[in-house]
């Protein structure tokens, strides 16, 4: 554990953190494509440049806490996280929607 206010240096953790961090953003993305339902895709876009400007924000406040690789590496990532998981979750409604037809 790491105590409050101190560095990150273990890259194992780091790269715990963003592993972590990836199938949360593609649920977020899958879950507001599964609420907006059809044509859900502007919402998901929507929702990973508001991801990305907060994560942004987040990164640099913290900037000293961990190395650059990691900050950037957790920014480039995040928008096509969120962006798989909308299409994952707009593919699947559209399969549904044609099988009814």
């Amino acid at each position: 554990m790491v105590p409050d206010g101190q560095p990150v240096t273990s890259t194992a953790a780091l790269v715990g953190l963003i592993l972590y961090s990836l199938p949360l953003s593609a649920l977020a993305g899958y879950v507001t494509a599964s609420i907006a339902r059809d044509n859900s895709m502007p919402a998901v876009w929507g929702l990973a440049v508001l991801q990305l400007v907060l994560g942004i924000i987040a990164e640099t406040s913290a900037w000293s806490m961990a190395p650059v690789w990691y900050h950037l590496v957790f920014l480039a990532l995040l928008m096509p996280a969120t962006l798989f998981g909308g299409r994952v979750a707009a593919q699947r409604h559209a399969s549904r929607v044609i099988a009814r037809a």
